[in-house]
């Protein structure tokens, strides 16, 4: 029946046209007749095809959502000049064609907050809802973004809190701390650094959009909502509290302390000229935790509080290196870290921080005492040369590298400490 009526589409370009096409590809097989007459006619926009029609020049496809009620379903009453009594509306009895929608912007465009209210405004749209997401969404396909949050795909960044407190553990137990303890300060761990990441996310997602290594967070994209990801990190931190209440009372009012830690930090580089002191505290503060939980007492010995200064000059040369990365991004954006404060002189710094860091735990928890300790500690030597010799270089992807690689030191030195001290 098409063959004997002249179709209108819309021209090149247009996105519903290529869709029409796609679902009904017919239409693109009949552009003129045997006589060279053609029956494919393009308009400019829907509303000059709809006139078209109404002209009876011809037939259309439009959208659904084009259409009002009122001309799809007329009325015996219609007014005259009602689209009733000129077009007529069919819609697809036997299928229900849906129409992909699919929002595409470059990396390098900066109104991503207008990204973010078209993401809502479509998906307040009922017929889409099921298409573009809300609650709606599968749960595979909303715990993977859940999972990228919380950094589940880079374990180094909770690793780096969980050597310390472990070492912390095994001092202060003088030993095996036993299973129960170890499972609540690993699991305990996990789920605060993840708890941090959604917090760290909605704090920066207006710097972290401007930023090349941080552009394609999922807060940021727009992915997760800020609330929605609130409300993860809440749930995480909730699930860590919880563990951390089956230890003693004195582990638990550190806890808090911890917690007030890891919400400051985020805003810190605001307004500190050397944000990763702040960071190295509250990284180091599964150190007093773990003596509080061992020993019972809120007033902790004063190697708990050496410990800590020691890994924070630890945690002090792994994020300075992590802050050459985005030296650029921070300077063009105003951010304050580190390796803009120290200028030139960011990788003697971190030199300086190993060298406190391994020289204060070797002589504090007395590490050269076994000769399995006596290795461990060699080892950490050597991965320390190791890593200055990447950063020196100050190449964006060295300095990420020595970043990532700074869990096998806390390792190797949590290996001392137990070599030190027995299983």
């Amino acid at each position: 029946m098409l063959r004997t009526e002249t179709v209108f589409l819309l021209g090149n370009g247009h996105c519903f046209r290529d869709h029409v096409l796609e679902v009904c590809p017919e239409f693109a097989r009949f552009a003129s007749d045997e006589d060279g007459v053609r029956r494919n006619f393009e308009g400019s926009s829907l509303e000059t095809i709809k006139h078209m029609v109404a002209a009876g020049m011809g037939v259309t496809v439009v959208p659904r959502l084009s259409v009002p009620d009122a001309a799809l379903y007329p009325s015996p009453d219609a007014p005259p000049w009602s689209d009733a009594h000129y077009v007529r509306y069919l819609p697809f009895s036997d299928v229900n064609p849906q129409r992909r929608v699919v929002l595409a912007w470059r990396r390098s465009y900066t109104r991503v907050e207008a990204i973010e209210a078209l993401i809502r405004a479509l998906r307040t749209c009922g017929p889409l809802r099921r298409a573009l997401g809300g609650w709606a969404l599968s749960v595979r396909a909303r715990l993977a973004r859940y999972l990228e949050l919380i950094r589940w795909n880079r374990p180094a960044g909770w690793l780096l809190l969980l050597w310390p407190t472990l070492s912390a553990l095994w001092v202060a137990a003088d030993g095996w701390p036993g299973g129960y303890l170890l499972l609540v300060f690993t699991a305990g761990t996990v789920l605060m650094r993840s708890a941090g990441c959604c917090v760290n996310d909605v704090a920066d997602r207006d710097i972290d959009r401007h930023v090349k290594r941080t552009a394609q967070r999922p807060v940021t994209t727009g992915q997760v909502s800020p609330r929605e990801a609130l409300l993860v990190g809440a749930v995480l931190a909730l699930l860590a509290f919880a563990l951390v209440l089956g230890t003693t009372p004195a582990a638990v009012a550190w806890s808090v302390v911890a917690l007030a830690l890891a919400l400051l930090y985020p805003y810190a580089k605001r307004w500190v000229r050397l944000p990763q002191a702040v960071l190295g505290v509250a990284f180091s503060f599964g150190i007093p935790m773990a003596f509080a939980a061992v020993g019972g007492e809120f007033a902790l010995p004063w190697v708990a509080w050496a410990m800590l200064a020691g890994n924070l000059a630890w945690v002090l040369a792994y994020d300075t290196a992590y802050a050459m990365v985005d030296r650029d991004d921070d300077m063009r954006l105003g951010i304050h870290t580190a390796a803009l404060t120290l200028g030139r002189y960011e990788v003697r710094f971190i030199g300086v921080c190993y060298v406190v860091y391994g020289v204060s735990w070797v002589w504090l928890l007395d590490l050269l005492r076994t000769p399995l300790s006596q290795l461990a500690v060699a080892l950490a030597a050597l991965q320390v040369v190791w890593l200055l010799r990447l950063i020196r270089t100050r190449e964006r992807a060295a300095c990420f590298r020595a970043f990532g690689l700074n869990h096998w030191l806390g390792m190797t030195m949590w290996l001392a400490v137990v070599a030190s001290r027995g299983p």
